[in-house]
């Protein structure tokens, strides 16, 4: 610096003062950039996460909802992570259990034919037995030898173990071994259901039956040939569920002897067997073969055809559904007095049990793909797989599962699992007409008795009293104003004007001119100015009338000079936009009719316009492909995004006026308005795209299009993240309610709301513990998933943490109180009770 024209020497404190500011400042950048490089690292293994869920969402979702956790905890606004975690947990029907034991130290676990007990065999060959419906303790066996089995008796009094080369009965309540065997590598033991008698065989060729009341020993010769004694012999044994009666097989001949008195009863003819199973009642054997299951009734020595070629067969407790799996690893449902055909086939690997509930409506299998339930007569799965377990049982005389591992883990589940209600509104007749306002926030539903009911988007609640007296009668006869507040009704040449708020006509009716062709539905949207009570008419093709609708006369007459193609009021509706046959644009006072600011000149045909929320810019696409954004007040551009290769279908606004979003035939893309940058990937569509919104956060994209379902994709990269059960079609329209929390989508025969709502920050803990404790997974610093040991008392936690929220709403915790009632007492959908007919 200078000073009276001499230099100014700086002081050794200026120096280290600014040596100081430096030093700040680059630490300050370093740290900005810091943040900046960490943040990107966690979008980056977020993204990954994300990823990984998606591909695990359908084969397996609980690991799916695992990744969702972590990619949250890793950035909790990560909407494409809320999107997807969202969709698994209120579109899934997800099993829930309601008991749980843990066995630690436990290499063995079994589950009694009736469900009422669980047994665990410690590596030391302790056993333990438990009631299933108390939870608790029935008695405890210690032996020495490793247990390879388990046979219960009735209520655990006793107990059969098999070990290598021995078998010990024990009673359970006083610990003692009751009896034991010598077993050779042929040999086999088993206990009665009821616990009463004691079955052995040790080489194949004879059968023991011992009466564990009395202590007499009974042996029945087997009719082993001679020649193929060395070979063995029977090899499957097994009592009847009532205890009563006995069978040995050895795959080509099936034997039963009444067990009181050791009485010979007829058993099926000689032929290749695959398997043998009593039924459930005890009444009848089923027998599976290369070429038919048949059911064999020993009392009248005959037998019935109940379905296909099987390696396994089970009946249901009433008789009527035959169960047959076979090599094909299909899991078929018979009906027994119609076989001819099944009812329903489960693809399932590796099926080791099946069983159907003793009403006759579920299906339990246990199988590779753990253990699941279905509807019996269809075969749809009724819930996510309930474990990947090895054990299942339904309890007697109730509709719970009792499941199990041989880490030893039992638990006990309801089968109702939580469901999401969707459908609001259906109708047989397909009458329901619906109508969206342009904003989205109401949606007019016809009633069956001709009514129209509207109703409030986001709160999904009925808004005004139905509107009746209207005679709309075809397609495109009605349409909402742009915010809802008014409906116009097409009725012969009028336009007649409804109140959505009172339910009764307004205004003046409207006489339609000839060149006024468009539908009512779009004139609403377009063409009606609410705020200045105007509508506007196409009297020719080169001039627009605006009428007062107040008392039903002309105000203003509008004529550039040149066809009009397309007119729409301004979001404020105080000005009129008109596009010309010459591509012209130009801006008019709606109150006086006169042209305002410059017009806006093309070299094309402008096809599709939207004016900006606040009124200051126009974006037009054309036929030639090119999107551009325009000052209305100047005819300025101001910004040219990128051309399009095909005609441009569809410009829009997006929430605030900073984004747009431009489709043509295929092909949609998001832009910045105010860069001209890209603000997504190009989303490319096989088929035609016929609907497409953005969120108001700007990060999901609705699209429907021809041969896809409705769907929700992500804005930056066009990821799937929500996949509605809807086929996509020009007749049904989809709309987010105007907070973007619902999805709506409506047609003439149905109305859906789905949830899919985006949380705040704060909410990242919640969302990572209810999706952690519903899975029962999480991810080690490895990123491999890992079994919870406390899911019950997760899910537990989270119901007490979320007690007080108010239910009805679309926070996380109210999501998760509604989500963990108890599904036959709360309501249908989070946001919405029992769908309601028309």
């Amino acid at each position: 610096g200078e000073h009276g024209g001499q230099p100014v020497a700086l002081g050794a404190d200026q120096l280290a003062l600014g040596a100081l500011g430096l030093a700040l400042a680059v630490v300050v950048a370093l740290a900005a950039w810091g943040f900046v490089a960490q943040r990107r690292a966690n979008q980056a293994l977020a993204l990954a996460d994300v990823g990984k869920a998606w591909f695990l969402r359908e084969d397996n979702p609980a690991h799916a909802l695992a990744h969702l956790a972590r990619a949250l905890r890793t950035e909790p606004d990560n909407a494409a992570a809320q999107s997807l975690l969202g969709d698994l947990l209120l579109a899934r029907n997800w099993p829930l259990p309601i008991g749980e034991l843990r066995l630690g130290g436990t290499g063995l676990v079994e589950i009694s034919p009736d469900g009422r007990l669980a047994a665990a065999a410690g590596e030391d060959g302790t056993i333990r037995l438990w009631d299933t419906e108390t939870l608790q303790p029935v008695g405890t066996v210690r032996q020495t030898e490793a247990v390879e089995s388990l046979d219960l008796g009735a209520g655990g009094r006793r107990v059969l173990a098999l070990s290598p080369g021995t078998a010990r009965l024990w009673d359970t309540a006083a610990g003692r071994e009751l009896w034991s065997l010598d077993l050779g590598d042929h040999s086999s033991a088993l206990l009665s259901p009821d616990g009463r008698r004691l079955a052995w065989s040790r080489d194949g060729q004879s059968l023991h039956l011992r009466d564990l009341d009395t202590g007499t020993t009974r042996e029945i010769p087997l009719p082993v040939p001679p020649d193929l004694a060395p070979f063995g012999g029977f090899e499957t044994f097994s009592f009847s569920p009532d205890s009563r009666t006995i069978l040995a097989s050895d795959g080509i001949l099936t034997l039963l002897w009444e067990v009181e008195g050791v009485r010979s009863l007829p058993g099926p003819g000689a032929e290749a067997m695959q398997a043998v199973r009593f039924t459930p009642d005890s009444r009848y054997v089923l027998v599976s073969g290369d070429d038919q299951t048949d059911l064999w009734n020993p009392a009248t020595a005959a037998g019935l055809r109940i379905g296909g070629s099987a390696t396994q067969a089970w009946l249901s407790p009433a008789g009527d559904r035959a169960l047959t799996y076979g090599r094909e690893q299909e899991l078929r449902v018979w009906d027994v007095t119609n076989p001819d055909r099944p009812l329903a086939t489960v693809p399932l690997r590796d099926l080791a049990h099946a069983e159907v509930s003793t009403d006759g409506k579920l299906l339990l299998t246990v199988s590779d793909e753990g253990v699941s339930l279905w509807e019996t007569d269809t075969g749809r799965p009724v819930s996510e797989p309930l474990c990947d377990c090895a054990h299942g049982r339904f309890r007697a005389g109730t509709r719970h599962v009792v499941t199990g591992d041989d880490s030893g883990v039992v638990r006990i589940w309801r089968p109702e699992p939580t469901h999401t209600a969707t459908d609001l509104v259906r109708s047989a007749e397909g009458l329901l007409d619906p109508l969206f306002s342009r904003d989205g926030s109401r949606v007019a539903i016809r009633a069956r008795d001709g009514a129209f009911r509207l109703w409030d988007t986001d709160a999904v609640q009925p808004a005004g009293p139905p509107l009746r007296g209207l005679e709309a009668a075809a397609a495109g006869d009605l349409g909402l104003s742009t915010d809802g507040r008014f409906l116009l009704e097409r009725r012969g040449d009028t336009y007649r004007f409804w109140d959505t708020g009172t339910g009764q006509p307004v205004w003046h009716p409207l006489r339609i001119p000839e060149a006024d062709k468009g539908s009512a539905e779009t004139l609403a949207h377009l063409h009606l100015s609410p705020a200045l009570e105007l509508f506007g008419l196409k009297s020719d093709e080169r001039t627009v009338q605006l009428w007062s609708l107040a008392n039903g006369r002309q105000t203003a007459i509008l004529q550039p000079g040149h066809a009009i193609l397309y007119f729409t009021f301004t979001p404020a509706g105080d000005r009129l936009l008109t596009a010309g046959a010459n591509g012209v644009l130009r801006t008019w006072d709606a109150r006086t009719g006169r042209p305002l600011g410059e017009d806006i000149p093309h070299e094309g045909t402008t096809f599709t316009l939207d004016v900006s929320p606040d009124g200051g810019r126009v974006v037009t696409g054309t036929r030639r492909g090119l999107v551009r954004i325009w000052d209305l007040a100047t005819g300025r551009l101001l910004t040219q995004l990128v051309r399009h290769r095909r005609p441009v279908e569809s410009v829009r606004f997006q929430g605030d006026g900073r984004l747009v979003l431009v489709r043509d035939l295929n092909l949609l893309r998001v832009w910045d308005s105010q860069t001209g940058l890209p603000a997504s990937t190009i989303v490319q569509t096989d088929g035609i795209i016929w609907q497409t919104r953005l969120d108001p956060s700007g990060s999901r994209l609705l699209v429907s299009s021809k041969d896809e379902p409705i769907r929700l994709l992500d804005a930056r990269f066009g990821q799937p993240l929500t996949v509605t059960p809807l086929p996509s079609s020009p007749s049904t329209t989809a709309r987010f309610s105007p907070n973007g929390q619902l999805l709506w989508t409506v047609n003439s025969t149905e109305v859906h709301v789905f949830t899919v709502p985006l949380f705040p920050k704060r909410d990242r803990d919640l969302l990572v513990r209810w999706a952690e404790a519903v899975a029962g997974w999480t991810l080690d610093a490895d990123g491999r998933p890992v079994e919870l040991n406390d899911q019950l008392a997760r899910l537990d936690a989270l119901r007490r943490d979320t007690a007080g929220a108010p239910l009805g709403g679309l926070g996380a915790a109210s999501l998760v109180r509604w989500f963990l009632a108890d599904p036959a007492a709360r309501t249908a959908s989070p946001v919405f009770d029992r769908p309601q007919a028309d």
